[in-house]
This record gives C-alpha cells, structure tokens and sequence, in this order.
C-alpha cells in the first residue's frame, strides 16, 4: 500500500495537498494507499503532473482502495495526474466501497487514467454512493458522474456552488469549503480548496 499514507483505519486525514508526485504500490493512492474502517480523507488534492501506479492492483488520484461501506472520501480533487491500476484506476479512488461525495477530476492535457479491468473519472464500485462529484473526461462512471464545466466565470461560479452543496443545502459562509480560481493559479481556474 503506498501514498503519502500507506493505511488509514479508523482515521482522519485533512487538508492534505501534494504536487507533481510519484507513487508506486499494490493499493496506491496520492494521498492515501488503503482506506479501511471508517476512515475519512476529506479537503485534500493530488495536482501538478503526479503519477499514481499500481501494477497489481487499484490505484487512485487521492486513495487506491476504500475497503469498507464505512469510508468517506468528501471536497477532494484531482488534476493532471496520470493514473495506472493493475485491475481499477479512478480519478479519486481506484474502487470505493464507502461514499465519495463532492469531488472532481480534472486530466486537462496532462492527466489520464487506466486500467485493464476499468478507469473511471470517480471511482469504481456502487453508483449509489458516489454522490455530487464531477469529472472533465468521460470515463466508465460517467453515467453518475457530472460533467466538469468552468469554461467561463458564469459556469465556474456555478460548478463551484455545486460542489459546496452537500446533503441538499449549499454551505455558504464560514461553512464553504470550495472556492473560484483564476486560470493563472495552481488550479488552472478551476475549483479549489
């Protein structure tokens, strides 16, 4: 299992970003390898041309294998990453078998994602707990899968409340979680942290 964290049980990762990395394993996530009992990653980021590969199994932008119904992955986001599983390759998670909710994927030029027994812009594993999250690229999740669309200030600020909407109400305030960027930054004008 290899990311910047290797296994998380029971566990809580936060407000975690990397950039232009390479991580290589059996489960390999950006940010974590295996997701297991009720763990959560929330408010993190893999962006700036990083490479997540697993030869054997799932890999991931932000976590290789989510194992149990328990897990969360929540306000994460993946950009121009290139990401090859041995089995399952997903922009967020390699498979999921907890919720991922308000998340995207973003491969722009540089990003791609594959894997021999299916990519994925999210995840693979059940529809139903993929929830509010968008992809640039149409992969084998698409069909529950928004489409990423910040192509002008208009649809940026849109695609932007849409992912501070959770459990139907848009936080907004001190509660907001996503903000607009500039096409100068780090994002690329898209959604950030």
């Amino acid at each position: 299992e290899a990311g910047l964290f290797g296994r998380v049980s029971g566990g809580k990762v936060l407000r975690v970003g990397i950039v232009n990395a390479d991580v290589t394993g059996t489960a390999a996530g950006g940010i974590v390898g295996h997701l297991g009992n009720n763990g959560e990653v929330s408010q993190c980021y893999n962006r700036g041309g990083s490479k997540v590969t697993s030869s054997s199994w799932r890999a991931g932008g932000i976590v290789g294998q989510m194992s149990v119904s328990t897990g969360l992955i929540k306000d994460c986001y993946n950009i121009n990453t290139v990401i090859k599983g041995g089995s399952t390759a997903g922009g967020i998670a390699g498979h999921a078998e907890g919720t991922v909710k308000n998340c995207y994927n973003a491969n722009l030029t540089g990003g791609s994602i594959a894997g021999p027994d299916g990519s994925y812009a999210i995840s693979s594993g059940s529809a139903d707990k993929i929830v509010q999250c968008y992809s640039d690229s149409t992969y084998g999740d698409s069909a529950y899968v928004g489409q990423l669309d910040c192509s002008d200030d208009v649809k940026l600020q849109t695609q932007t409340d849409l992912l501070n909407t959770a459990d139907g109400s848009e936080r907004k305030g001190t509660a907001r979680v996503w903000f607009t960027s500039l096409a100068e930054e780090e994002t690329k004008g898209l959604p950030t942290l």
